[in-house]
């Protein structure tokens, strides 16, 4: 029960190839094989477990899903406020997370759950009636 953009010609429009992409896509295939997947492996585990920790430690941060689960090094988490009582709520806009953790620590992130929009509901436990309530609002 997915909405698409109704304009094909938008919703199927790859816009401009990007080579450079491509290029940098072959030569992190090409480190990637130099350096070995043991290395990488145990290298992503030791940094996403050392950054659920630091997460899990701060009151003003919420954890989504079984932080315990061995899983891709792919955290997702909610930041609350100063102003706001300890995980209670407004967390603060995706968004602003991502472009600050870009922007003051080079940190890659991404905001949101595009592709995986039934997966963020049961992360954030948002029911079938809340789901529909929001898609009407997203059709209208």
């Amino acid at each position: 029960d997915t909405l698409y953009c109704e304009d094909v010609e938008e919703r199927e429009d790859a816009g401009t190839p990007g080579i450079v992409q491509k290029i940098r896509a072959a030569l992190a295939f090409a480190v990637k094989e130099y350096t070995g997947h043991a290395l990488i492996y145990h290298k992503e585990k030791a940094l996403a477990t050392m950054s659920v920790a630091r997460l899990l430690s701060n009151p003003r941060v919420k954890v989504l899903g079984n932080p315990g689960l061995h899983h891709q090094p792919v955290i997702s988490f909610l930041i609350y406020p100063l102003e706001a009582p300890e995980r209670g709520g407004k967390h603060l806009h995706c968004r602003l997370v991502t472009r600050l953790l870009n922007d003051l620590f080079g940190v890659q992130a991404r905001g949101g759950c595009a592709c995986a929009g039934p997966y963020g509901h049961c992360l954030l436990g948002i029911g079938s009636g809340l789901s529909k309530a929001i898609r009407s609002v997203i059709e209208m």
